[in-house]
């Protein structure tokens, strides 16, 4: 008796569950989203004028704030980044200097992927994005500085895991920043960052 008590326990505990299940399947990647982003940054920098480029390395910080809609499987979103990074380029001669250095980057995209389980997603994303960088230098002990904003697009690609309403993210992203009119610097962008968020 005891055996049919606790298996007719068991088979009414998954009949409850299993609606549950589904209805936490479908609500993961679903909502609004806040995450904390950092990770490798590296700038490629070519000076048009004379057919030059230096990469250069560092670290990128920032956040993010989303919102994503799950189909069934196939999530689509949109989110909106705002990052720091200390890249940047310095050249020394005495007391003379010149540098370049990366500033805040806007960033404005969607995104799509799917499920691949109940708590992993991958996805792809594209976007516009607008980075400042800050030229400096001193010559002679006559100091300069400016700084310029860069227009361009961001195309990247990432893996998403849910534990609850919480999550972590790996991802990729290529940004162009194509040429300024009046400038002779083109800039383009690789990074590696992770993410650690809440879904709300």
């Amino acid at each position: 008796m005891n055996k049919t008590i606790i298996s007719s326990a068991m088979f009414a505990a998954i009949l409850l569950a299993s609606p549950a299940a589904a209805q936490e399947e479908g609500s993961n990647f679903s909502g609004l989203t806040a995450t904390v982003l950092g990770g490798f940054d590296s700038v490629r920098v070519k000076d048009v004028t004379i057919n030059e480029t230096d990469s250069q390395n560092g670290f990128v910080y920032g956040g993010a704030i989303g919102y994503d809609y799950n189909m069934r499987g196939a999530v689509i979103g949109l989110e909106t980044e705002l990052t720091g990074a200390t890249t940047k380029r310095r050249v020394e001669a005495g007391n003379d200097f010149a540098q370049i250095k990366a500033g805040r980057d806007i960033y404005v995209g969607a995104r799509i992927g799917t499920t691949v389980t109940d708590n992993v997603l991958l996805y792809a994303k594209a976007g516009y994005t607008n980075a400042r960088f800050r030229y400096s230098e001193s010559i002679g002990g006559v100091s300069y500085s400016e700084g310029e904003n860069y227009d361009g697009y961001r195309l990247g690609a990432g893996a998403e895991v849910a534990y609850g309403q919480m999550f972590g993210r790996v991802e990729y992203r290529f940004s162009d920043y194509g040429r300024p009119e009046d400038g002779d610097l083109a800039l383009k962008r690789h990074q590696v960052v992770a993410g650690f968020g809440y879904r709300f």
